[in-house]
Parts: structure tokens; sequence; C-alpha cells
């Protein structure tokens, strides 16, 4: 699989691992870039938002229980825990000027001027406040909410920390969990944490975090601690030998990062064996246009196509491209099996190696989809033996089954197949085995796609569209959406998918709706549509539009 079954974990962020490779003087490596390196899985404690082969995995924490039992006792002791403080911050203080330095710095100065609810805790190195795990745990288990901006980099282990003492995580920026740590983490942001853009830091006042957060239902912060209570198993890591008394098993961080893997690893080979059913399918439709014409021609002048096909059709219990002769003596015309099957071995000595080595295409009653989007006719020249495709806008020749015919018999002319645009030229056939959300597909038909917030191929698509929009904007080429909507600004960011649908066509079309975020800091909802041909490698933005909403 040329890497893509191996995973490898790094105990840094994965910015230390992109170290420009002309300059040697910078801190860190090029691992993460090298082309050895872009089929492996990485295994990081902070990814790179613009990677697709990078996956976050919790900060270590202080806590590493033995057993079930240590979990689940650690679990009601902070849920009875006594909370005095309304909300607190553990850090300290940035020098610089960069976004990140700024919205620290607005951060200390709120949680000093809310001195009656915030408690903050300097961790500067003259300071020395959060050497101590002792001090840090016992802020965080007293405190109701904890405030986690970013710092040198978007994530905080200190994430990981107030999680582990059931406080409620406060972020500032999108990147330091929900776009991390999705393995580990739920989709529902806000059933488990408080997400405060940095632009009401700005325009709110001095105690904008205080009014936030005490505008908050208690009811609501119940469940959100409980919420918060229940993630504890999921991001510790465990001694590897725990005694398991009760026999009950919890998974610990390690458990869901290697489930994570194995399920990307089986998504891949899934896609790889996928590839390779498209290319059989397209070889055994082009062997039935072919044998279709030759019934025609050479036995049944007057037959009807369209009825042959679907008589072929109708009887799928064949299982590759071979058996579709055999099943056409059963089905249909039994008088020209033995004349077809001896022209067939004459003429194509290769095709007896077709019965092993064709992938299986259906068992246990498969179902048929069919596809000849963006395809106006085939034609098929005997004389030439090949057969010529005529694609919209582009033409090009491929290599297929040679045409059978009779000796002596002359050069036919070439025959025309018009096929309308969902005409039947390819058979593509959906095994149980394959991708379950296929087999609900109904041919230009939409379907919704499930766990979007999870899938990291739907939401790198996503990222794929607003990237291809920049370098629109960039290179002066404009886009729709610009010159519908002057409130859009560049270049934008990409936030997250929010929903996400596809259709079956000349491959896959996917709608999303894609949040992004603007040089304003204002977030902004977005229509895209994009065609992804796997078996060509190949990805094209149709459009990019804004939602008619107004900018949140």
């Amino acid at each position: 699989m040329s890497g893509k079954d191996h995973f490898l974990v790094t105990g840094r962020i994965s910015r230390d691992f992109r170290r420009n490779p002309d300059n040697n003087s910078l801190w860190g490596t090029n691992l993460m870039l090298l082309p050895e390196s872009q089929n492996i899985s990485f295994l990081t404690i902070e990814r790179s938002p613009t990677s697709h082969n990078e996956f976050a995995i919790p900060y270590p924490t202080y806590f590493h229980p033995t057993s079930t039992f240590e979990i689940r006792q650690w679990q009601d002791k902070i849920k009875l825990t006594n909370r005095t403080i309304l909300f607190s911050f553990a850090g300290a203080q940035r020098r610089s000027r960069s976004q990140n330095g700024l919205v620290r710095t607005q951060v200390i100065e709120q949680c000093k001027s809310s001195s009656k609810t915030c408690r903050f805790l300097d961790c500067d190195v003259k300071a020395n406040g959060c050497d101590d795990p002792m001090s840090l745990m016992k802020l965080f288990e007293s405190s109701v909410f904890c405030l986690q901006p970013p710092g040198d980099s978007l994530t905080r282990r200190s994430v990981f920390d107030s999680i582990l003492a059931g406080c409620i995580p406060v972020f500032f920026n999108q990147g330091s969990a929900y776009k991390q740590y999705v393995w580990h983490l739920p989709n529902n942001d806000g059933e488990y944490s408080v997400y405060i853009p940095v632009k009401e830091l700005r325009i709110g006042g001095k105690s904008k975090i205080e009014e936030i957060l005490q505008g908050i239902p208690n009811e609501k912060v119940i469940g959100m601690r409980e919420n918060v209570i229940r993630l504890v198993p999921k991001i510790v890591y465990t001694k590897p030998n725990r005694y398991k008394p009760d026999k009950e098993t919890l998974e610990d961080a390690f458990d869901v990062a290697v489930k994570g893997v194995i399920k990307r690893i089986e998504e891949e080979r899934r896609e790889i064996q996928e590839l390779l059913l498209w290319a059989s399918s397209r070889l055994y439709g082009q062997f039935l246009e072919m044998l279709v014409e030759k019934v025609q021609d050479e036995h049944c002048h007057n037959l009807d196509i369209t009825n042959l096909r679907s008589k072929l059709i109708a009887y799928m219990a064949w299982g590759n491209v071979w058996t579709i002769v055999e099943h056409l003596r059963i089905i249909y015309y039994p008088e020209i099996y033995n004349t077809l099957k001896e022209s067939l071995n004459t003429e194509w000595p290769k095709l007896s190696d077709i019965r092993t080595s064709t992938p299986v295409l259906s068992t246990n009653g498969a179902s048929c989809v069919t596809y000849a989007i963006n395809i106006e006719k085939v034609i098929l020249k005997k004389r030439s033996k090949e057969i010529t495709y005529k694609i919209k806008n582009n033409q090009s020749k491929v290599d297929v089954l040679p045409v059978v015919r009779k000796k002596g018999r002359s050069n036919m002319s070439q025959v025309y197949l018009k096929l309308s645009l969902l005409g039947l030229l390819v058979v593509a056939v959906v095994t149980p085995s394959a991708n379950a959300i296929r087999k609900f597909v109904v041919l230009g038909g939409k379907s919704d796609v499930p766990n979007v917030q999870t899938n990291m191929e739907v939401q790198e698509l996503g990222r794929y569209c607003v990237e291809q929009f920049n370098l629109h904007e960039q290179s002066g080429k404009g886009n729709v959406a610009s010159s519908i909507d002057r409130a859009v600004l560049n270049p934008l960011t990409f936030s997250r998918v929010v929903s996400a649908q596809q259709q079956v066509v000349a491959g896959l079309k996917y709608y999303l709706r894609i949040e992004v975020t603007q040089p304003d800091g204002t977030n902004r909802m977005f229509d895209s549509v994009v065609v992804v041909q796997p078996w060509l490698h190949s990805k094209t933005l149709l459009g990019f539009t804004p939602v008619a909403t107004p900018i949140y």
C-alpha cells in the first residue's frame, strides 16, 4: 500500500517536523515534508491544519491509572468537588505581537479585572507557579470553567489537564481542539466546551468573558460538566499492564488512536479495491456493448438492443466478465453459445486468464448502478479492432477487447450506438463489502454523507475548495462569489464542513456547506460543488458561492 498501512507517533507538534529544508538553522527537522512520508499516518499532539495524513492525539497528563476501577474512582471524586471559582487561567504572558500573543494578553487582563470570579496562576519562568502539579490541579478542580487561549501554538496540554479535573474548557480558536482531536473529542462541541470568538474579546470590554460565562444557565453548566467527566477515560494514557479485576474495559487515549489508525488503513484499502472495481466495471461495460452488437449483427438483425441489455442486467448472478457468456447461453440465445465461446477463445486467448484474474464483481444478489454522464456516443470500429470514446470536449483512444468476427467476413461499416446522457456504458456492481453509502445511491439522486465532522476525507475536500477559491482570487481571475457579494473578504480560512451530500455521476459530485473565517475574524458560510474522479486522481471545483445569510 506504499506506506499507507504504516503510522508513526511523535511527541512534539507537527510544526517541529516541517522545517524548511533550505534553512538548516531553523528549529526541527523536515521529516513530514519528505516524499517518503506522504503516505504514512502521523500521530502527533498537534496536527497541521493543511495536512491529510496527520492526526492529533491528547497531550499526556499527570494521571496514568492502572485499572478501570481507578478511572471510575477518579470520576466520582471530581463529580463531588466544590467549585468556588467561576473561571481560571493558568499560563504565562506572550511577548509576541502575533494574534495568539494578543489573545493571551486580553485573557489575562480580563481575568485580573474579574478578580472576584477569576483566578490567574502565573506560569512565567520567574513565577514558577505551574511547576507543582498539585497547585495546578487544585486550581482546575476548584474552577467551573478553564480558559484555554492559544500560546506558542494553537494547542495546549492544559486542555487535557482541565478535562481531567472536570473543568469545562473555554476555547478562543477552533484549531485548539475542535479541528485537532477528532478521534478523542465528540462532534457536539457545545455540549462539553465554550467557544468565544476572538472578535468578541476585542469589542466586548474588559469583562466580556465573565458576562458570557455567567450567562450560561446552571442546568446547562451541570450537563456540560458531566459530559467533560465522561471524556476522562478517552484522554488519559493508562498503564499497558493495567489490572482489570472487574473485567470492565474502557478505551483509553491509546486504544482510541489505534482504532482510528486501523479504520483509516481499512478505508485506504477499500478505496484501492474500489478503484480496481471501477477498472473491472469499465472492462465489463466495453465487453457487454461488443457482445450485444455482435449478437445483433451476426444472428438477430432485428434484435432490440435495449431488450437484450435489460435481460442481461436482470440476471445479475454473474461474477466476472467470462460468466456473462455462460448466462447468454442460459437466458437468451443458447443456439449461439458454442459459436460465440469458440470465437472468443480463438481471437482472444488471454480471455481464459480473466476467469482467474478478474476480481469478482458481484455476490449474493448485488445491485447495479449505471453511469454515462458527459458521454455523448460510443463508436464501435470493427475494422480497427478498437473502441473509440468520443467524450465531450475530449477525444481519446484506449486498447480494449478485440472485436470478434467470422473468418472471411468483410469489414463492416462503423456502428454508432447513440446514448443519451443517462444511457448505459459502464456497469458498476456494488458488492456487500463495498462502501455502504454507495449501496443506497440512486443514479442522479443525492445522498447525505454521514458523520461529516469526523470524515477526514470530506473535511479535506472542503479545505481544497477554500484553497482553490483563494488561488483564483489571488491570480486575479475572480470568482462567482466575489462578483455577487463584495462583503466576502480574502483570503478565507477553512473552518469546517458543516454538511455534505454526494451524487454519483462520472465520479462523485459533492455538495458541501463550508464554514470559513474571514480576515477580519468574522465567520461565513459558503456552498461549494466539487467533482472527484478517483481513478483519474483529479478534483474539480465547480462552484463556490456565499450563503445568503448574515455574517456572524
